[in-house]
C-alpha cells in the first residue's frame, strides 16, 4: 500500500516505514526514541516521541515478538498518528476518514509531544 494512492494521499500529511530489530529496542539505554516524519506537500517534519519501553510494548501487542519489526507510521490532516503496518484496506480509509479506533495502533500521544524532555532535565 502506497501512501501516494489518490485515497490516501489528501488525508495523509506524513508518513515513514522503519524496519526495527526487537532487541535493539528491548536493550537501549536511551530514554526516548523519536521518528522523525517528513511531510509529503508542506515538506515540515513530524515527530513521534515515545520511551523504547512503551514502543516495545506496543508493536509486540500489534505484530507479535517477532525479532524483526516492520512499522509504518501515518499521520493524518487532523492531527493524529496511527501504525498501519499490515491493516486492511477498509481499516486504512478508516484512519483517512478519522473514524479508526485501535488503542494499541494510536500513537497520537507521542505525535510532537515533547515534554519528556522538560522531565529529563528537570524542569
Amino acid at each position: 500500500m502506497e501512501t501516494n494512492d489518490p485515497e490516501y494521499s489528501s488525508q495523509i500529511r506524513a508518513g515513514g516505514w522503519w524496519t526495527l530489530g526487537r532487541d535493539k529496542i528491548a536493550e537501549s539505554r536511551a530514554d526516548y526514541w523519536v521518528f522523525v516524519l517528513k511531510g509529503f506537500g508542506m515538506r515540515l517534519s513530524d515527530f513521534v516521541v515515545i520511551e523504547p519501553s512503551e514502543l516495545l510494548k506496543r508493536l509486540d501487542r500489534i505484530h507479535g515478538k517477532t525479532k524483526t519489526i516492520q512499522s509504518y507510521l501515518w499521520i493524518t490532516r487532523k492531527n493524529r498518528c496511527w501504525e498501519t503496518r499490515g491493516l486492511k484496506n477498509q481499516e486504512r480509509l478508516e484512519i483517512t476518514e478519522d473514524h479508526y479506533q485501535n488503542p494499541d495502533r494510536d500513537f497520537s500521544d507521542y505525535l510532537n509531544n515533547w515534554s519528556c524532555v522538560k522531565t529529563i532535565n528537570g524542569k
